[in-house]
């Protein structure tokens, strides 16, 4: 049986965007929220979940990323601001949101999306978010707990960063979370 890899295409996180979202994680981590925090050196920005790829496959996966990457110059974001999926009644995901050329990252994850539908990858049928996640719930979260922690952490915007690549990871699950490799970049084509 060939052996399938878990992927997905992501923007990476500089390290000290990493290092403010993870101060930001470190209040609520505080506040008892029973999340499943994420590790902050794994903190990375989801344009498609691939899930499981056969090795003969991603050569043309990387074609998709290079043919939509082609057409975007370098955006300017910055993590502002937290919310939850679905909802902060119902709270799943907890999440930072990206600011900035927000909308570039749309056109992107759109382009990823048609492209690699006729590779035969499912097409999302929500619409995208961009988003860096903190935490995942380990059952129910109190929403009036979650609001009143979002409210005592404030404002929250981090410096901004440039993004001009995207990157194709493989994620490894281990019993000490998540390890994930990059296989493969796409820079993006315009330059300003």
């Amino acid at each position: 049986m060939t052996r399938k890899l878990r992927t997905f295409i992501a923007v990476e996180i500089p390290e000290e965007v990493k290092q403010a979202v993870s101060r930001a994680q470190g209040g609520f981590k505080a506040s008892g929220l029973p999340f499943r925090w994420v590790n902050p050196k794994g903190m990375h920005l989801t344009l498609k979940f691939l899930g499981g790829v056969l090795q003969s496959d991603i050569d043309g996966v990387v074609q998709v990323m290079k043919e939509c990457t082609a057409g975007f110059a370098p955006m300017t974001l910055t993590a502002k601001g937290f919310g939850a999926f679905p909802n902060f009644s119902k709270a799943r995901v907890f999440w930072t949101g990206l600011a900035g050329d927000a909308a570039g990252l749309g056109r992107l994850a759109s382009c990823l999306e048609q492209g690699l539908e006729p590779l035969g990858f499912e097409a999302e049928n929500k619409r995208f978010s961009a988003h860096i996640t903190l935490g995942r719930a380990r059952g129910r979260i109190d929403p009036k707990a979650l609001l009143q922690a979002v409210e005592k952490a404030g404002s929250f915007e981090t410096q901004k960063f440039t993004v001009d690549r995207i990157t194709l990871f493989k994620s490894d699950l281990r019993p000490t979370g998540a390890v994930y490799t990059a296989l493969a970049h796409a820079p993006f084509g315009r330059n300003g």
